[in-house]
């Protein structure tokens, strides 16, 4: 059974169609990953900014136990 015209059509408009689909999931897709290597600097920066805290509570309780001792 041939294709008609009016079949083409809908197949073509189909596929536009899925192509858009497609690039907004890709763009999706890129943004997401974005997002997640952007949480990803902001966990390594609180990761620092902690162990900056720790060591200076350390560093103060060291020098208080010297000093009262």
């Amino acid at each position: 059974m041939p294709l008609t015209d009016f079949d083409l059509g809908q197949l073509s408009a189909k596929v536009k169609e899925l192509e858009h689909r497609l690039r907004n999931v890709h763009q999706i897709s890129n943004d997401l990953a974005d997002a997640v290597e952007e949480t990803r600097i902001q966990l390594a920066r609180l990761r620092v900014e902690i162990r900056t805290a720790v060591s200076v509570v350390v560093a103060i309780a060291t020098a208080l136990a010297f000093l009262l001792k």
